[in-house]
């Protein structure tokens, strides 16, 4: 084997020139020739060639960017890309004439130098991890430089297009193939002679190694390659994540409670002024899933892997929250003993009997919760099924907002619960006055008792507003659930 200081040469024509003075006759044009001779001797004896020419090409790489290395750092990755791009500039001048096109030579060197930098990747972030030194946006800078690379890789080699047209060339030689092999097989019929069919060693060796198998894998390793390796070591950025959720939820909230004037529940005239509504929900709803969508449009520009169902499951922790949060709008079940009421306070049982007693006009607020309820229970389904396409299809399955579903569809009952009883402690004074009568006594015949204004009163106040506000289904149950109380009295 001859050894050739290849730095030396700068021109075609300076590397024509080596060649023959290392006794090459022919110089450029007989490396040519040879390397059509490798080509008949097989896949394999190539195989084994291309990957020693790749191996030693790579060797000023380890020097450089090897663990424990210079460069061994994640604030020098974008130096790293640099080196490979000199190299394949390098190669391109100097081997360009000598290497057939379909030796995709720099190709494999992409793939051996991704190979490379994957496992020294793999070693710096997890040598990162386990001494607690990570700078989040450190990481987040080299994804994204990864994320680059790869793309600029993916345009200079072309390989989705490359691929379809090695697809279709070899898709049109098996027909041929397969035409020509009946063609035979009835021309050997013919001749009595069908038993003997002639062995295609061509077709042995381009199921080896296919050109359009060779351009699947390559696809696969170059796109994600080197930036799939982040996926499992970004903890930290599922913690910024969280944290940014949390100060949206908290901020919302303060927005809203600015809203209610100093009352536990806004009124809708100050929630209008104040634009914290949105139609008839909660404007803090639509923010929200604002917020999670523009995460989820974040976190998909960096990864769709295991991050990302991390992340998911912060936003059910976030949803769930929210719930929390505009539960806590509701005012505070209030006990009361001897009477007629059985509700309940949130989710206890009690011996004694409890109500929900509302201020004047925060029905509509009450209404407000009911319908931002619901409209949360119907965007999650939709939320869910938009993550389950853009995630990675093996972890599409581990992705359900069932549970964020009911909870949402929980805090609808438990606001009907709550204004059913707020109406039923505002007749409670008429229906005492009507217990305390003594009708045995009564002489005089009247079409009206005095308590039926009291009632009616009552209920002319507080059901245009509500049915105004409240979802029409929502309002059909909630009239039900108020005519059966009234009448078990």
């Amino acid at each position: 084997m001859h050894v050739c200081n290849y730095q030396a040469i700068d021109t075609v024509a300076d590397a024509d020139i080596v060649l023959s003075d290392m006794g090459i006759p022919g110089g450029l044009r007989a490396v040519a020739e040879s390397c059509l001779t490798v080509d008949s001797l097989g896949t394999g004896v190539r195989r084994t060639l291309l990957e020693e020419f790749v191996q030693v090409q790579l060797l000023p790489y380890e020097g450089l960017f090897g663990e424990g290395k210079q460069h061994f750092t994640l604030d020098q990755v974008d130096r790293r890309w640099a080196w490979f791009k000199r190299m394949l500039k390098y190669i391109d001048s100097k081997f360009g004439m000598i290497f057939p096109p379909h030796w995709r030579i720099p190709l494999r060197l992409c793939l051996e130098f991704t190979e490379r930098t994957k496992m020294h990747l793999v070693r710096m972030l997890t040598e990162i991890e386990s001494s607690d030194t990570g700078d989040v946006h450190a990481l987040l800078k080299a994804l994204q430089s990864a994320l680059r690379f790869e793309q600029e890789m993916g345009e200079r080699f072309n390989l989705l297009h490359e691929l379809r047209q090695s697809q279709e060339a070899e898709a049109a030689a098996a027909a041929r193939t397969a035409e020509e092999e009946s063609k035979m097989q009835l021309r050997l019929k013919s001749d009595d002679k069908l038993m003997y069919v002639p062995t295609d060693h061509n077709a042995i060796n381009r199921e080896d190694e296919t050109e359009s198998g060779f351009l699947a894998l390559a696809n696969n390793a170059i796109s994600g390659g080197i930036s799939g390796v982040f996926d499992k070591f970004l903890g930290s950025y599922v913690l910024l994540e969280r944290q940014n959720l949390e100060e949206m939820l908290q901020r919302l909230g303060q927005e809203e409670d600015t809203t209610s004037e100093g009352m536990d529940l806004g009124s809708a005239s100050s929630s209008s002024s104040n634009n914290t509504n949105y139609g008839n929900v909660y404007g803090s709803s639509t923010s929200m899933f604002v917020f999670i969508k523009n995460s989820i449009k974040r976190c998909t520009a960096l990864t769709r892997g295991q991050t990302f169902l991390s992340l998911c499951k912060e936003f059910q922790t976030c949803m769930h929250e929210y719930v929390t949060m505009l539960r806590n709008r509701c005012p505070p079940a209030v006990i009361v003993g001897g009477g007629g009421m059985s509700l309940t306070g949130v989710g206890t049982q009690t011996s004694s009997s409890s109500v929900y007693r509302l201020p004047p006009g925060s029905e509509i607020a009450i209404c407000y919760l009911i319908n931002t309820g619901e409209y949360c229970a119907e965007v999650v389904p939709t939320l869910e099924q938009m993550i389950q396409q853009k995630i990675m299809p093996n972890l599409s399955s581990k992705v359900s907002f069932e549970p964020e579903v009911d909870a949402f569809m929980d805090l609808v009952a438990f606001c009907i619960k709550v204004l059913v009883s707020g109406l039923m402690d505002r007749l409670e004074p008429a229906f005492k006055t009507m217990q305390a009568s003594n009708w045995g006594s009564s002489t005089q015949v009247g079409e009206e008792s005095q308590y039926l204004h009291v009632v009616n009163a009552a209920l002319i106040d507080a059901i245009p507003k509500i049915r105004g506000t409240l979802s029409p289904s929502y309002f059909n149950n909630l009239c039900t659930k108020v005519a059966t109380e009234i009448l078990s009295k």
